[in-house]
């Protein structure tokens, strides 16, 4: 399962090569690690391990949720962004920030750079949040 998950990934990083080669670049550079269902992250993320980055990828998430190749390309696409803009870096508990705000304040940032069409439906955008809209 692990393998069959990483060679999806590694079509996902091609198809993002072709189109976006900015993007596909800082992938490349990323370690990969599948996790159980029971893992705790759910779906997928970026981290650091061992003064490294790891794309941490849920196999459950991506074999029976993210089955669309779209939304594939989104999601790690998605998962890109949050490094770029340093999202990793930002010490929450530290700060006293709340965690979950400051979650889904990230997911909009790096959410406008994607197309709806490649993110899943449930996914946030500006306009889930219409006090938030700049006209």
């Amino acid at each position: 399962m692990t393998l069959n998950i990483l060679e999806e990934v590694t079509k996902t990083s091609i198809e993002l090569l072709l189109k976006e080669p900015f993007y596909a670049h800082l992938f490349s550079t990323l370690n990969k690690e599948v996790v159980t269902k029971q893992h705790s992250v759910a779906t997928m993320a970026v981290g650091l391990r061992h003064n490294s980055f790891v794309l941490i990828i849920n196999e459950h998430f991506w074999s029976s949720v993210l089955t669309n190749p779209k939304h594939r390309y989104g999601v790690v696409k998605h998962e890109v962004l949050h490094l770029i803009f340093n999202h990793l870096l930002r010490n929450v508990k530290e700060n006293g920030k709340d965690s979950l705000l400051l979650n889904i304040a990230m997911d909009l940032v790096v959410n406008q750079y994607i197309l709806s069409d490649y993110l899943p439906e449930y996914s946030i955008f500006l306009d889930t949040f219409p006090p938030l809209a700049v006209v």
